[in-house]
């Protein structure tokens, strides 16, 4: 086989340099792929109802004055339990409020994007409606990841 004169390289050498070009590629796009899939998938309505028993069972135990921080560890990521606990409670981190609402709060939406689920929830209190956002991820079922309350 003759080489090319301008690159150098013989016919094979072209051929089989574009066959390995394209092998990484089909191998970079397959890996990309199952990239995506190792983030587990969230059905929406399995996180309402996760966030709602979790809202429930924290709310009755604030009523109580019993140790709320069992209820994080059971429905929380390391990430909530860690920030849970790292609270000054100026006011509470998952009620966004200092006092107990008559009632636990109620979803209002939630949507999808991506891994993470986000559940709208609201509570009335005496003057004001206080909203907040929840994160829900899949480690090892799901679990909350965040609450964000508004800016007081």
């Amino acid at each position: 086989m003759q080489k090319n004169k301008k690159f150098g390289l013989t016919s094979l050498e072209v051929l089989l340099s574009t066959i390995v070009i394209l092998l990484i590629g089909a191998v970079s796009y397959l890996a990309y792929q199952n990239y995506i899939k190792l983030a587990p998938a969230i059905d929406k309505e399995d996180a309402v109802t996760m966030v709602t028993n979790f809202y429930a069972k924290y709310y009755e135990s604030v009523k109580n004055s019993s140790d709320n921080r069992l209820i994080v560890s059971q429905f929380g990521t390391t990430n909530f339990i860690n920030s849970f606990n790292n609270t000054d409670f100026m006011k509470d981190p998952v009620l966004c409020a200092q006092n107990l609402a008559e009632s636990s709060p109620t979803v209002k939406s939630y949507s999808l994007s991506g891994s993470i689920a986000s559940v709208i929830l609201e509570t009335k209190y005496d003057t004001k409606n206080v909203t907040m956002n929840v994160s829900v991820v899949n480690q090892n079922g799901l679990k909350v990841d965040s609450v964000t309350c508004p800016a007081s």
